[in-house]
């Protein structure tokens, strides 16, 4: 199982394993961005679960976090990339490592030698921690700025400019006025 945060990631990587291997059925997609109804949900995690399909390979983003059992099929977990919320981050290794599990689980994370993005992630877990102190979450413009930079390589600089300019707009966003 290798899950995703994103469903152009998702997209992104389901091309590339195709484009590497031959398409017999064995990568399946599971999303929940409103292009997959219920009917083709229920029909890959079927498909994932019965030893006699050829699904082999489910890549997910975390639309398959909750609700979906996959103990008996899979002990490979695969983290594209990290969520910012530990909680997702359980849920997802929650798919595998549970209860009716007889094999030792495998759970990977993505690294880099690239030494710009691992910058660029020592940047976003300061802005991070910053954020949480001020606001108290750490709001969708890291998100945008983590997916631009690591997805489609944006330049670091431009990024880091626009972040601090976002996260400056944002800074008084929850102060409460009082009186003087």
């Amino acid at each position: 199982v290798v899950f995703t945060e994103y469903k152009t990631t998702l997209n992104s990587l389901v091309a590339r394993l195709r484009a590497e291997f031959p398409d017999d059925g064995a990568i399946v997609q599971l999303f929940g961005s409103g292009d997959m109804d219920e009917r083709e949900k229920e029909a890959v995690k079927t498909a994932f679960n019965d030893p006699a399909s050829a699904a082999r390979i489910l890549i997910a983003t975390d639309a398959a976090s909750e609700g979906l059992n996959l103990q008996r099929t899979a002990r490979y977990l695969h983290h594209y990339d990290v969520p910012w919320n530990p909680a997702r981050l359980e849920q997802r290794n929650g798919r595998i490592d549970r209860y009716g599990q007889a094999r030792d689980v495998t759970v990977s994370h993505v690294i880099s030698d690239d030494d710009a993005d691992i910058a660029f992630m020592a940047f976003i877990v300061a802005k991070v921690h910053q954020i949480r102190h001020d606001l108290g979450a750490t709001g969708e413009v890291i998100d945008a700025a983590v997916q631009r930079r690591l997805i489609q390589a944006a330049p670091d600089a431009d990024l880091r400019l626009e972040l601090e300019r976002d996260l400056a707009r944002l800074s008084g966003a929850s102060e409460v006025p009082h009186d003087a």
